[in-house]
């Protein structure tokens, strides 16, 4: 999958744990927003996928957030990053913000997915002490 290329992309670069924060969380603003659509439609049919498709599913989704999980806990470990929220809670906070995004988000807004992630990103690691 693209998304999994992207993120071990962005993880092998080994930059600060902010810096990595920033690029996933805009990675994952910008493939969210460019299938929005496609997204929305998705969670709404999901419980149609066989049993098959839907561990596939969950297996690739977990991949993810443990990877982003290990990046936050990296950060806090460092002094980075706050431990204001545990990890888990920090990377559930990251991805409910961006599965929210096909509900509202419009090609023909005034922000740019681009905008739109920095914003979530800077959010986020405001929150964290990192900003």
């Amino acid at each position: 999958d693209r998304r999994q290329f992207r993120v071990a992309f962005i993880l092998a670069r080994k930059a600060p744990a902010a810096q990595t924060l920033r690029e996933l969380v805009v990675d994952l603003v910008e493939s969210t927003a460019a299938s929005a659509h496609q997204a929305l439609v998705f969670w709404r049919e999901m419980n149609r996928l066989d049993d098959e498709r839907t561990a596939q599913y969950r297996r690739e989704r977990r991949r993810y957030h443990d990877a982003v999980v290990r990046l936050v806990r990296k950060g806090q470990a460092s002094g980075e990053f706050s431990r204001v929220a545990s990890a888990e809670t920090v990377t559930f906070t990251i991805f409910g913000l961006v599965n929210e995004l096909p509900l509202w988000y419009r090609p023909s807004g005034s922000k740019k997915p681009s905008e739109i992630g920095k914003e979530f990103a800077d959010l986020v690691l405001t929150a964290l002490g990192a900003c």
